[in-house]
């Protein structure tokens, strides 16, 4: 076994911190327990590192060598903001790899240098894996930095695990071991108790996150670029039309062929500019009578053959849009078709082109164009503020003055592209339990079902967690109780299920009451404590 740096100063602090004695005194049956526990945290971290880094699972391996071919980027420069914080965040991310590594292969007396290339291998082939992977998804991106930092991250996992992985090991199970009682194990029923229902609570209130419904009535209708400008569009517009429901498949073919003309289909639109005839300020026909004055540097000679915008003019409602907002509002529905043809796939941002939004921050809905995607945004107490999270987001839309009608609508729960009246394979539908966490990270692709997962999880996750303390406290051994621990892992589920199902009037889900049980299972058996805890502590 090699010696901890007695003679360095971090020697120093960690003899002060883990008694010298700790790891001289385990039994051999001490030690196999804590290999056991080390292979459980070893399929933790993995299982971590995979489920964070490739959720939400969405690939697309349509033509994959060309895209593994161009799509890995061996630029050191992440392309995200945060660059050093997402650095800092990767090492940390794997070092429990490199820990669990380390000292595995510590316990068959292996000399160091051996260990740590095949920790910092290991860590960075995991971390090759995954950035591969990502070529795949379309919310993800792969990037050197990321293969760079992860790799360090393993081998900085491996010299706390190979110099003081017992201390450390021995020491979390002392601190563990103050909170196996009786007393402990009545206080985290408590809270298991008291998280299903606020996970229940949380539940009934998050339908409401999906309507229309906090939209500010003072924000300008703006038309190639925001108001504060620095947002400009290149391209020509020859129509928009706007109205406040969700208009039908059928109906935006036929907006299509008719020229984008929502009257003539029977629908009144709050909003109707068409930009064919002449003239320099263009006046609405709608129920929302805006009148646009040009902003930037000021209108063109003429609007002939529609309205031609180069990045540095742009259109503005002379008032705010509030009859529009409160309209949308009212329904909670809407649908924006227009007509439009970019000069360019250079410009990004995303720039503007149709927007009812105050700055860059601050939004109820934007049509937007990055490159050849296409970007919308519409604000929801989901979205927030800014309409981004999540937010529709279209690869390969947008081609060099070509003209194409786009129409996008929102039912109350799913946001529906239309290009040329044929509705687009990819959509962006909203589940309340989105909410969940958009209130707490940014949200990563457009994947409901895997937010469903992810908060099934979410619900399941301190469950089985806390019952690890309710089973060790009362002395339960898991081989003993596992009827009956699965047993109530199933009651408990089936009475959330229960309690929500009757609050919002669903139905019963048997199978997600059999996949809730079974992820708090799977949280038990992967952090129990190992068999032989005090055998462990007692000897350390």
């Amino acid at each position: 076994m090699p010696q901890p740096l007695k003679q360095t100063w971090i020697g120093k602090i960690s003899t002060l911190i883990f008694p010298e004695d700790t790891a001289t005194r385990l039994t051999p049956a001490g030690r196999a327990a804590l290999r056991r526990w080390v292979k459980q945290m070893l399929i933790v971290s993995l299982g971590g590192i995979l489920f964070l880094t490739l959720f939400p699972f969405n690939f697309d391996f349509t033509n994959l060598w060309e895209r593994l071919a161009s799509g890995y980027s061996l630029s050191p420069q992440s392309p995200r903001t945060g660059f050093i914080r997402d650095f800092v965040a990767n090492i940390f991310f794997f070092m429990p790899l490199g820990f669990c590594i380390a000292y595995l292969r510590l316990s068959r007396n292996q000399r160091p240098l051996p260990s740590l290339l095949i920790a910092a291998g290991l860590s960075a082939l995991v971390s090759f894996t995954v950035e591969t992977l990502q070529i795949y998804l379309f919310s993800r991106f792969s990037s050197m930095s990321d293969l760079v930092s992860n790799s360090i991250g393993g081998a900085a996992g491996w010299w706390l695990g190979h110099y003081y992985g017992e201390r450390l090991l021995l020491a979390t199970l002392r601190l563990l071991r103050r909170f196996v009682s009786p007393g402990w194990a009545g206080i985290c029923a408590v809270l298991i108790a008291a998280h299903l229902l606020n996970m229940i609570h949380t539940t009934i209130t998050l339908p409401d996150s999906l309507r229309i419904s906090d939209w500010n009535p003072d924000y300008a209708l703006l038309i190639g670029n925001e108001q504060v400008g620095r947002r400009g569009w290149r391209g020509t517009i020859y129509s928009v039309e706007i109205c406040n429901q969700a208009v039908s498949p059928e109906a935006v073919e036929r907006l299509y062929r008719n020229g984008n003309h929502m009257g003539a289909l029977g629908i009144l639109p709050l909003i109707s500019f068409h930009f064919e005839a002449n003239g320099t300020n263009p006046a609405p026909a709608a129920v929302d009578t805006l009148e646009m004055i040009w902003k930037g540097a000021g209108a063109p000679d003429s609007v002939t053959g529609g309205l031609v915008l180069d990045g540095r003019r742009w259109l503005e409602s002379s008032k705010p849009a509030t009859e529009l907002t409160r309209a949308i509002e009212q329904t909670g529905r809407m649908t924006l078709s227009a007509v439009v043809a970019p000069a360019d796939t250079l410009q990004g941002g995303p720039v503007r082109i149709i927007s009812l939004s105050r700055d860059f921050f601050q939004r109820n809905f934007t049509l937007g164009q990055h490159l050849s995607h296409l970007y919308f945004r519409l604000r929801t107490p989901l979205s927030g503020r800014n309409g981004t999270n999540p937010q529709l987001i279209v690869p390969g839309i947008f081609s060099p003055g070509q003209p194409l009608h786009l129409a996008l609508t929102y039912d109350g729960s799913e946001i529906v592209l239309y290009r040329n009246g044929v509705r687009h394979p990819r959509s962006l539908r909203m589940i309340p339990e989105m909410a969940y966490f958009s209130r707490r990270t940014t949200l990563i692709g457009d994947v409901p079902e895997s937010y469903l997962l992810l908060y099934d999880i979410a619900v399941c996750f301190p469950v089985g967690l806390l019952l690890v303390f309710v089973m060790a406290g009362l002395g339960f051994d898991q081989k003993s109780y596992t009827l009956r621990l699965t047993l109530l892992a199933l009651l408990l589920t089936l009475c959330y299920e229960l309690i929500r199902s009757g609050i919002l009037g669903a139905p019963l889900e048997l199978p997600g009451i059999f996949l809730r049980a079974a992820i708090i299972l799977l949280t038990y058996s992967l952090f129990r404590f190992p068999p032989y805890v005090d055998e462990i502590s007692h000897c350390g």
